[in-house]
């Protein structure tokens, strides 16, 4: 009798706990996190056109000149009859001034307006592109306009130059700017430092004012070659997605206080990204970001801060990263 007793006591016991343990388990609340949606945008390059910065427009008489002001700071002091058409007979009536300044990163890749010079790899203090048309038809300076452009003031202008963009556009529209070194030397005031308006911002900043003769119309860019013969080239790989459709490789460079940004390029055959040719010197702190799209258009990034040493670096830590998320990203390099 005891043991029946013993072991009806040990059934309810069980029962109890297992009871217990099954009502604790529906209690118990999963959180999981959405799927990242695929990108809204056929081709990284469509999405980095989001972070154009704007155009800016304005107008002058022709005849009479003016002054003109970017949001930036930037400034294009324009004389009389600065403006002739194609056949160089004078401008008169309206001219409308377009113009892109290029400050960051973010505006850098919006553009295609990285720092990649013909025979090398740059830092830019800054970079614009400024255009006249009259009546809808382009027209040309026949004599310098007076350029002063804003710069941080810790730069040393001696190594800087000016230099034109190459534009160039593919199947899609893309376009890419390549950079060729003006035979002209940039003048410059070198105790010309002043407080600056940035009217997007809304801050006065310190800078250094550099001025300059602009001949042509165009894409301009005041940078300082990084190339250093003794340095190491840039290499890196990438694996651990599957099904990609397109892949890209960034180095982002922030030294001598000139901003780089340049696109590696791809061997198909090493599976390699590389800066090719040009070598960056040797311990430099290099942020490398690698982009990859797969064939559902989802967006997969990884970025690295390496000291220069000659390694190939392989990337294998990707995760995804939303269209939105990867606009904060670039604008808060």
């Amino acid at each position: 009798m005891k043991n029946k007793i013993k072991i009806i006591a040990i059934l309810l016991f069980m029962e109890s706990f297992f009871h217990a343990c099954k009502k604790d388990r529906t209690n118990v609340v999963y959180e999981s996190k959405p799927a990242i949606q695929s990108s809204n945008y056929a081709t990284l390059a469509s999405f980095y056109k989001t972070m154009r910065p704007q155009t800016q427009t304005f107008e002058i008489d022709g005849s009479a000149g003016g002054l003109i002001r970017g949001n930036r700071g930037m400034e294009f002091r324009i004389a009389p009859n600065t403006f002739v058409n194609n056949q160089g007979i004078p401008v008169t009536g309206k001219v409308k001034i377009t113009l892109i300044e290029v400050t960051n990163y973010a505006e850098m890749m919006g553009t295609g307006a990285r720092t990649e010079a013909i025979d090398g790899i740059l830092g830019s203090a800054a970079m614009f592109n400024i255009n006249a048309t009259n009546n809808g038809v382009i027209v040309y300076p026949s004599m310098p306009i007076k350029a002063a452009i804003p710069i941080n003031k810790d730069i040393n202008i001696n190594n800087v130059n000016n230099f034109t963009g190459v534009v160039t556009l593919n199947n899609n529209n893309d376009t890419t700017i390549k950079w060729v070194k003006d035979s002209i030397k940039v003048v410059y005031n070198a105790d010309s430092i002043n407080r600056v308006y940035d009217s997007l911002l809304k801050v006065y900043n310190e800078k250094r004012i550099v001025k300059f003769d602009l001949y042509v119309c165009g894409w301009c860019n005041l940078d300082a070659y990084y190339n250093d013969p003794s340095g190491f080239p840039i290499k890196c790989t990438f694996s651990g997605i599957s099904d990609v459709v397109s892949s890209e490789a960034y180095i982002k460079l922030n030294e001598q206080y000139l901003k780089g940004f340049y696109r590696l390029e791809y061997d198909d055959v090493k599976k390699q990204f590389s800066s090719t040719y040009y070598n960056l010197p040797s311990g430099w702190k290099i942020n490398i970001i690698v982009l990859l799209k797969d064939k559902n258009k989802k967006v997969y990034m990884q970025d690295m801060v390496i000291s220069n040493d000659g390694k190939v670096y392989d990337f294998t830590q990707f995760a995804e990263i939303s269209d939105a998320n990867l606009e904060s990203y670039f604008k808060s390099l």
